[in-house]
């Protein structure tokens, strides 16, 4: 992703560019972004230009599938802040804490100046970016999420996460619904998970597993919520699924 070079304005548009092409390599590059932990939203980051200091922003923070992903002073506001969703193989999804919605490429396009913008998560290619030279991502979190869903007694989650550069540590977890931590409970790894052992990491992946369920009733309507797990004090996310909270009768 990149910024326009010749414009240092607030609110010009983020587009794709290839990596190794002009204003993306040298120091500062406008294709250089830094991942800096919120300090407002747990477990989601700021994406800071390199070259401007400006936040990846998603303008006006628009709810709106399509809206226009810019560069903008850091506000420190749910528009500018994201959650990582691993996908494995060193990618990840990006997800806006405001709005659910995921960093996506306008219409798959190849193009160097195709747009970024927001859209519903697919984690289809146009959604998933290679992070290169990322400290924390060093220690980013592998993981699944098998089944997510929520009813009377609480929101269910079932799959599992390892750390590969320190498979032997169990990992805590934490749920987050619409971009506000929940948990009331320490949850972690633990459960059993011999195919995790034997596809990924041989002799560590045993009881990587997680299942646990969170006492939290959703409020009527339809919520963003997400699983994270914890590696060396950060937390990454492993996945959301929109679910919908069951509206309370009187008695």
């Amino acid at each position: 992703m990149i910024l326009p070079w010749n414009v240092s304005s607030a609110g010009s548009w983020v587009y794709q560019w290839p990596c190794s092409a002009p204003y993306s390599v040298g120091t500062p590059s406008y294709a250089h972004w830094t991942m800096q932990m919120s300090s407002t939203f747990y477990g989601a980051f700021n994406i800071i230009n390199d070259a401007t200091g400006q936040c990846l922003d998603v303008t006006a923070s628009s709810m709106a599938q399509g809206a226009q992903v810019i560069g903008y002073p850091c506000t420190g506001n749910a528009n500018q802040a994201f959650q990582k969703a691993d996908m494995g193989n060193g990618t990840v999804g990006y997800v806006a804490v405001h709005s659910g919605q995921c960093l996506h490429v306008d219409a798959s396009g190849y193009s160097h100046w195709a747009q970024i913008n927001q859209m519903n998560c697919s984690f289809a290619p146009n959604q998933t970016f290679t992070v290169h030279g990322d400290d924390i991502g060093n220690y980013m979190v592998a993981g699944y999420i098998d089944n997510l869903s929520a009813d009377a007694n609480g929101i269910h989650a079932q799959g599992w996460a390892i750390t590969p550069q320190a498979p032997w540590s169990w990992l805590a977890l934490r749920t987050v619904v619409d971009g506000i931590v929940i948990t009331p409970t320490y949850q972690a790894t633990g459960a059993w998970r011999p195919d995790v052992n034997g596809a990924y990491w041989n002799g560590y992946g045993n009881d990587r597993g997680y299942n646990y369920t969170e006492p939290y009733v959703l409020p009527a309507g339809s919520h963003n919520v997400c699983v994270q797990a914890q590696s060396y004090g950060y937390y990454d996310t492993l996945g959301c699924s929109y679910l919908s909270g069951r509206r309370r009768h009187p008695c």
